[in-house]
């Protein structure tokens, strides 16, 4: 996301189950132990309020991290999943490393999150953004979801899940953006 200093990121609130600050990096475009974006070390992490209490709606997580990311990696805007967009590019890597991108539509999942079906998408999947309107050099595309939400993204790799994206997602944004 476009952030004041180019330092925050989105994933999925269950991803941090085991967050300690200060022991997790971030380093975009990660292949076979190369980073050539760079290695960004997690400062603070920011949950919705009440996600533990309903991981299926609130499944998603911003995270500081030190330094610029953004003017590597680039950023995407925040959308909204209602109405729900007609189809998202989901890109996660699998367990191996190896990337997996997919653009499928998007359905109708339970609990008002987003469904996503395509194979591929394993544990370690989790916080990949679904992402509408892909970027180009003259604007940013648009997540409308993470991997995560129902079944903390899905029982099978062939159909994932994200928590709907709206009013909480939004506010814990600006929540973020103002500290």
């Amino acid at each position: 996301m476009p952030s004041r200093h180019g330092d925050i990121i989105l994933t999925a609130a269950h991803c941090l189950n085991s967050f300690t600050e200060g022991n997790m990096e971030f380093a975009p475009d990660y292949a076979d132990g190369n980073t050539p974006m760079g290695v960004y070390k997690v400062t603070a992490e920011y949950l919705p309020p009440h996600w533990e209490h309903d991981p299926a709606g609130d499944d998603f997580a911003f995270l500081k991290v030190s330094g610029d990311v953004e003017s590597q990696a680039g950023a995407e805007k925040i959308g909204w999943s209602s109405p729900r967009p007609a189809a998202a590019t989901v890109e996660a890597y699998s367990l191996t490393g190896t990337p997996v991108v997919c653009a499928r539509p998007l359905l109708a999942g339970p609990k008002g999150n987003l469904r996503f079906d395509c194979p591929g998408f394993f544990d370690g999947a989790s916080g990949a953004p679904f992402l509408t309107g892909m970027a180009t050099p003259e604007s940013l595309g648009t997540i409308t979801g993470v991997l995560g939400g129902y079944q903390d993204g899905g029982q099978s790799s062939s159909v994932s899940y994200s928590s709907p994206f709206g009013a909480a997602v939004h506010d814990l944004w600006e929540e973020v953006e103002s500290r």
